[in-house]
């Protein structure tokens, strides 16, 4: 089954009709948000990127966590990443749908391989799961904006969604998402909105090469994120970036580690004032 929900930039009120598809499909296509010659740079900054976290992790410490090119914190690796934090739709989006003070609560990059009919994909990316398991009576605590690199068709089985499993107090069998499963057909540059209390998970990629992309999950501010980014990347690299994207990395919204972290001036405290 394809999907027909995408939306163009170039659409009147597109905004809307973005926070609308969500609300009621929970999930849709924006065309055209990264232009081409970054898709290419974006694959680069991929490939350099995992072979630094091999070298970083080992191997068999990756295996063992049962993850396939999966590229944690690549921001961290490559300061390509942080364009993609800087691009204004991204931040419009997260901003609209989640809080103006939102943060950034994964950014991680994909290399999927192509499929073996050898090899076991019954791991956690390849399971029908949500990336935000909590139920709030509808409020909107997360969001999920997936880049893909390179185009995909709904044959190439790269990424599933399961329309409708959204904010919903009960739990779709993995039966259910199997049969109900929608294949994402997408041009590279652009990007898959999902409410993050949708099922979706990674396809079997059917393609003759590897699909390269980004994930990025955007919750509250004062939620907790998968890595302590200010400390991953450091404090100077943090402070290199626009206001935004230090917001986006949490730097605005960290714990007071002592009295004297808790009681300096406003401007200058580690957890700032209005955020949500």
């Amino acid at each position: 089954m394809e999907i027909t929900n995408n939306i163009n930039l170039n659409c009147k009120d597109w905004l809307n009709h973005v926070q609308n598809i969500l609300k009621s499909d929970g999930f849709c296509l924006v065309d055209n948000v990264i232009d081409i010659q970054s898709c290419e740079f974006g694959i680069k900054a991929l490939k350099s990127s995992y072979k630094k976290i091999e070298n970083l992790i080992g191997k068999d410490r990756l295996n063992f966590a049962g993850e396939v090119g999966v590229v944690r914190a690549p921001m961290a690796f490559d300061s390509y990443f942080f364009t993609l934090l800087e691009n204004k739709i991204i931040q419009i989006i997260s901003e609209y749908l989640v809080d103006h003070t939102s943060i950034l609560h994964l950014q991680n990059g994909f290399i999927f391989p192509k499929y073996k009919p050898d090899k076991d994909v019954s791991n956690f990316q390849n399971t029908f799961h949500t990336d935000y398991p909590r139920y709030h009576n509808g409020y909107i605590a997360s969001i999920n904006i997936l880049i893909t690199f390179v185009d995909i068709n709904e044959s190439d089985e790269i990424f599933y969604v399961v329309k409708n499993t959204h904010q919903s107090k009960q739990k779709p069998s993995q039966e259910y998402c199997s049969k109900n499963k929608i294949s994402i057909s997408a041009k590279a540059g652009s990007i898959l909105i999902f409410d993050s209390t949708l099922f979706h998970c990674a396809g079997r990629n059917m393609t003759d090469g590897n699909w390269y992309g980004v994930n990025h999950q955007f919750t509250r501010s004062f939620m907790k994120q998968q890595l302590d980014y200010v400390r991953v990347l450091g404090h100077k690299i943090c402070l290199e970036q626009t206001d935004r994207v230090q917001q986006m990395l949490g730097y605005y919204t960290r714990v007071p580690t002592c009295l004297d972290d808790y009681y300096k001036e406003p401007k200058k405290r580690l957890y700032r004032g209005n955020q949500g």
